[in-house]
Protein backbone atom coordinates (compact mmCIF):
# COMPACT_ATOMS: atom_id res chain seq x y z
CA UNK A 1 0.00 0.00 0.00
CA UNK A 2 1.41 3.35 -1.02
CA UNK A 3 1.70 6.05 1.62
CA UNK A 4 -0.81 8.87 1.18
CA UNK A 5 0.53 12.16 -0.15
CA UNK A 6 0.07 15.37 1.80
CA UNK A 7 -2.94 17.37 0.74
CA UNK A 8 -2.24 20.19 -1.68
CA UNK A 9 -3.44 23.67 -0.79
CA UNK A 10 -6.53 24.91 -2.60
CA UNK A 11 -5.70 26.58 -5.86
CA UNK A 12 -7.29 29.83 -4.68
CA UNK A 13 -5.06 30.19 -1.59
CA UNK A 14 -2.93 33.35 -1.60
CA UNK A 15 0.86 32.91 -1.80
CA UNK A 16 2.58 33.42 1.59
CA UNK A 17 4.06 36.81 0.65
CA UNK A 18 0.67 38.08 -0.46
CA UNK A 19 -0.98 36.78 2.71
CA UNK A 20 1.65 38.56 4.81
CA UNK A 21 1.08 41.79 2.87
CA UNK A 22 -2.67 41.48 3.39
CA UNK A 23 -2.10 41.06 7.12
CA UNK A 24 0.03 44.22 7.19
CA UNK A 25 -2.69 46.13 5.39
CA UNK A 26 -5.31 44.92 7.88
CA UNK A 27 -3.04 46.02 10.71
CA UNK A 28 -2.55 49.41 9.10
CA UNK A 29 -6.28 49.87 8.71
CA UNK A 30 -6.65 49.21 12.44
CA UNK A 31 -4.03 51.84 13.30
CA UNK A 32 -5.47 54.78 15.19
CA UNK A 33 -3.56 58.04 15.67
CA UNK A 34 -2.81 58.91 19.26
CA UNK A 35 -4.37 61.87 21.05
CA UNK A 36 -1.71 64.36 22.09
CA UNK A 37 -2.15 66.27 25.31
CA UNK A 38 -1.03 69.92 25.48
CA UNK A 39 2.34 70.69 27.08
CA UNK A 40 4.21 73.89 27.89
CA UNK A 41 6.19 75.27 24.96
CA UNK A 42 9.81 76.33 25.53
CA UNK A 43 10.97 79.93 25.79
CA UNK A 44 14.17 81.92 25.34
CA UNK A 45 16.08 79.51 27.59
CA UNK A 46 16.53 77.22 24.56
CA UNK A 47 18.74 79.83 22.87
CA UNK A 48 21.52 78.71 25.18
CA UNK A 49 21.60 75.32 23.46
CA UNK A 50 23.14 76.74 20.29
CA UNK A 51 26.72 76.18 19.17
CA UNK A 52 26.30 78.03 15.88
CA UNK A 53 25.78 81.79 16.01
CA UNK A 54 24.18 82.35 12.65
CA UNK A 55 22.37 85.58 11.86
CA UNK A 56 19.02 85.48 10.10
CA UNK A 57 19.15 87.51 6.88
CA UNK A 58 15.85 88.63 5.36
CA UNK A 59 17.18 88.39 1.81
CA UNK A 60 18.36 84.81 2.34
CA UNK A 61 15.47 83.30 4.31
CA UNK A 62 12.27 81.39 3.69
CA UNK A 63 9.60 80.37 6.18
CA UNK A 64 8.99 76.61 5.92
CA UNK A 65 5.72 75.37 7.43
CA UNK A 66 6.03 71.60 7.63
CA UNK A 67 3.05 69.24 7.14
CA UNK A 68 0.36 71.40 8.73
CA UNK A 69 -2.41 69.12 7.50
CA UNK A 70 -5.74 68.44 9.19
CA UNK A 71 -4.87 64.77 9.70
CA UNK A 72 -1.80 65.59 11.82
CA UNK A 73 -3.00 68.74 13.56
CA UNK A 74 -6.21 66.91 14.48
CA UNK A 75 -4.20 64.63 16.79
CA UNK A 76 -3.60 67.52 19.20
CA UNK A 77 -6.04 68.24 21.98
CA UNK A 78 -5.25 71.96 21.82
CA UNK A 79 -2.83 73.12 19.12
CA UNK A 80 -3.69 76.81 19.53
CA UNK A 81 -0.44 77.93 21.21
CA UNK A 82 2.00 76.66 18.60
CA UNK A 83 -0.35 77.46 15.70
CA UNK A 84 -0.42 81.06 16.93
CA UNK A 85 3.39 80.99 16.96
CA UNK A 86 3.38 79.98 13.30
CA UNK A 87 0.81 82.67 12.51
CA UNK A 88 2.98 85.33 14.20
CA UNK A 89 6.01 84.24 12.21
CA UNK A 90 4.07 84.25 8.97
CA UNK A 91 2.90 87.82 9.62
CA UNK A 92 6.46 88.91 10.39
CA UNK A 93 7.77 87.20 7.26
CA UNK A 94 5.04 88.81 5.16
CA UNK A 95 6.02 92.23 6.48
CA UNK A 96 9.71 91.57 5.76
CA UNK A 97 9.13 90.12 2.30
CA UNK A 98 10.28 86.61 3.26
CA UNK A 99 8.66 83.88 1.09
CA UNK A 100 6.48 81.23 2.72
CA UNK A 101 6.76 77.57 1.70
CA UNK A 102 4.43 74.80 2.87
CA UNK A 103 5.17 71.10 2.74
CA UNK A 104 2.39 68.57 2.48
CA UNK A 105 2.58 64.83 3.05
CA UNK A 106 1.51 63.18 -0.17
CA UNK A 107 -1.17 60.50 0.42
CA UNK A 108 -0.16 57.04 -0.75
CA UNK A 109 -2.38 55.79 -3.56
CA UNK A 110 -2.00 52.17 -2.40
CA UNK A 111 -0.83 50.34 0.71
CA UNK A 112 2.22 49.12 -1.22
CA UNK A 113 3.16 52.69 -2.12
CA UNK A 114 3.10 53.60 1.58
CA UNK A 115 6.15 51.35 1.99
CA UNK A 116 7.79 50.91 5.38
CA UNK A 117 5.65 53.67 6.88
CA UNK A 118 2.68 51.32 6.67
CA UNK A 119 4.00 49.25 9.58
CA UNK A 120 5.01 52.30 11.63
CA UNK A 121 2.14 54.75 11.10
CA UNK A 122 -0.61 53.01 9.18
CA UNK A 123 -1.98 54.57 6.04
CA UNK A 124 -1.30 58.12 7.25
CA UNK A 125 -3.16 60.92 5.48
CA UNK A 126 -4.95 58.31 3.34
CA UNK A 127 -6.26 56.34 6.35
CA UNK A 128 -9.83 57.58 5.86
CA UNK A 129 -10.69 57.79 2.16
CA UNK A 130 -14.05 59.34 3.06
CA UNK A 131 -12.35 62.30 4.73
CA UNK A 132 -11.33 64.49 1.81
CA UNK A 133 -10.15 67.25 4.16
CA UNK A 134 -7.57 65.07 5.96
CA UNK A 135 -4.74 65.95 3.62
CA UNK A 136 -5.62 69.63 3.34
CA UNK A 137 -3.60 72.30 5.15
CA UNK A 138 -5.39 73.75 8.19
CA UNK A 139 -7.76 76.55 7.27
CA UNK A 140 -6.51 79.33 9.58
CA UNK A 141 -3.04 79.02 8.07
CA UNK A 142 -3.91 77.89 4.57
CA UNK A 143 -1.55 78.97 1.77
CA UNK A 144 -2.28 82.22 -0.03
CA UNK A 145 -1.81 82.89 -3.71
CA UNK A 146 1.76 84.12 -3.17
CA UNK A 147 2.87 81.08 -1.14
CA UNK A 148 4.50 77.87 -2.36
CA UNK A 149 3.32 74.30 -1.66
CA UNK A 150 5.67 71.32 -1.96
CA UNK A 151 4.37 67.73 -1.82
CA UNK A 152 6.59 65.07 -0.29
CA UNK A 153 6.31 61.29 0.31
CA UNK A 154 8.63 60.77 3.31
CA UNK A 155 9.80 62.47 6.52
CA UNK A 156 12.24 64.85 4.88
CA UNK A 157 10.89 67.86 3.02
CA UNK A 158 13.78 67.41 0.57
CA UNK A 159 13.35 63.74 -0.32
CA UNK A 160 11.73 63.21 -3.75
CA UNK A 161 10.37 66.77 -3.75
CA UNK A 162 10.89 70.10 -5.49
CA UNK A 163 12.03 71.94 -2.35
CA UNK A 164 15.75 72.16 -3.14
CA UNK A 165 15.09 73.37 -6.69
CA UNK A 166 12.62 75.94 -5.36
CA UNK A 167 15.13 77.33 -2.85
CA UNK A 168 17.73 77.60 -5.58
CA UNK A 169 15.28 79.39 -7.84
CA UNK A 170 14.41 81.83 -5.03
CA UNK A 171 18.08 82.31 -4.17
CA UNK A 172 17.53 81.40 -0.50
CA UNK A 173 19.96 79.58 1.80
CA UNK A 174 18.29 79.95 5.22
CA UNK A 175 15.18 78.14 6.48
CA UNK A 176 12.96 79.22 9.37
CA UNK A 177 11.48 75.83 10.22
CA UNK A 178 8.08 75.28 11.86
CA UNK A 179 5.30 72.67 11.97
CA UNK A 180 4.97 68.99 12.94
CA UNK A 181 6.31 66.55 14.08
CA UNK A 182 9.53 67.51 15.83
CA UNK A 183 11.49 64.29 16.06
CA UNK A 184 10.18 62.99 12.73
CA UNK A 185 9.92 65.27 9.70
CA UNK A 186 11.23 68.43 11.36
CA UNK A 187 14.45 66.83 12.58
CA UNK A 188 15.10 64.89 9.37
CA UNK A 189 14.43 67.99 7.27
CA UNK A 190 16.90 69.96 9.40
CA UNK A 191 19.56 67.29 8.83
CA UNK A 192 18.88 67.21 5.11
CA UNK A 193 19.17 71.01 4.97
CA UNK A 194 22.55 70.80 6.69
CA UNK A 195 23.67 68.23 4.10
CA UNK A 196 22.87 70.85 1.45
CA UNK A 197 24.76 73.62 3.23
CA UNK A 198 21.53 75.42 4.19
CA UNK A 199 21.15 77.12 7.56
CA UNK A 200 18.12 76.09 9.64
CA UNK A 201 16.56 78.24 12.36
CA UNK A 202 14.15 75.95 14.21
CA UNK A 203 11.32 77.89 15.88
CA UNK A 204 11.04 76.09 19.22
CA UNK A 205 7.60 77.50 20.11
CA UNK A 206 6.14 77.25 16.59
CA UNK A 207 6.53 73.49 16.22
CA UNK A 208 4.99 70.52 17.98
CA UNK A 209 5.66 66.92 18.86
CA UNK A 210 4.04 64.00 20.65
CA UNK A 211 5.31 65.10 24.06
CA UNK A 212 7.44 67.70 25.82
CA UNK A 213 10.33 65.24 26.11
CA UNK A 214 10.34 64.48 22.37
CA UNK A 215 10.05 68.21 21.64
CA UNK A 216 13.11 68.88 23.79
CA UNK A 217 14.96 65.96 22.19
CA UNK A 218 14.48 67.58 18.77
CA UNK A 219 15.72 70.98 19.94
CA UNK A 220 18.84 69.53 21.53
CA UNK A 221 19.64 67.41 18.50
CA UNK A 222 19.26 70.26 16.00
CA UNK A 223 21.28 72.69 18.13
CA UNK A 224 24.05 70.13 18.58
CA UNK A 225 24.21 68.65 15.09
CA UNK A 226 22.71 70.64 12.25
CA UNK A 227 21.20 74.05 12.99
CA UNK A 228 20.17 76.82 15.35
CA UNK A 229 17.28 76.82 17.79
CA UNK A 230 15.26 80.04 17.96
CA UNK A 231 11.93 81.32 19.28
CA UNK A 232 9.12 83.23 17.66
CA UNK A 233 10.21 86.28 19.61
CA UNK A 234 13.87 86.11 18.62
CA UNK A 235 13.04 85.46 14.98
CA UNK A 236 10.47 88.25 14.86
CA UNK A 237 12.99 90.68 16.34
CA UNK A 238 15.54 89.66 13.72
CA UNK A 239 13.01 90.10 10.91
CA UNK A 240 11.83 93.48 12.17
CA UNK A 241 15.34 94.76 12.83
CA UNK A 242 16.74 93.78 9.44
Amino acid sequence: MRPSLPALPPVHAAPPHRAAHAARVRGAEAFRPRSIEPYALPGDEVLGLNKARWRLEVGDAVLLIHDLQNHWVGMFGDPSAWLEGIARLRRACDAAGVPCVYTRARPARTAAERGLALALWGLGVASDPADAAAGQLVAPLAPRGTDYVVDKPKYSAFFDSELEALLQRLGRRQIVLTGVFGHHGIQVTAVDAYMRNLQVFLAADAMADYSASEHEQTLRYVAEVCGCVATVGSLTRALEGA
